[in-house]
């Protein structure tokens, strides 16, 4: 954000490595009372080269109710508006 803000080269004060993360995530499916989303984490070193996949995961996530118990996911549809 730094280059493009000052139209050039930037780099912060000091001897600080720059890095460039990138999250993306995907819902991967919706279940009765779930929803599993899908995460990967992309780094690009100095803003330059290519970006380099840091790490992936799944987390599954439990809509609960008011007493903590498993309730209808009211998410609708992977793909739905």
């Amino acid at each position: 954000m730094s280059r493009s803000r000052a139209r050039g080269r930037a780099r912060p004060s000091g001897n600080w490595p720059l890095f460039v993360l990138c999250c993306y995530t995907e819902m991967a499916r919706i279940g009765k009372t779930s929803a599993r989303f899908h995460i990967e984490v992309w780094m690009l070193r100095a803003g330059q080269g290519s970006r380099v996949k840091v790490t992936e995961a799944e987390f599954t996530f439990v809509a609960l109710d008011g007493e903590g118990r498993p309730r209808r996911f009211q998410g609708g549809a992977v793909g739905a508006a």
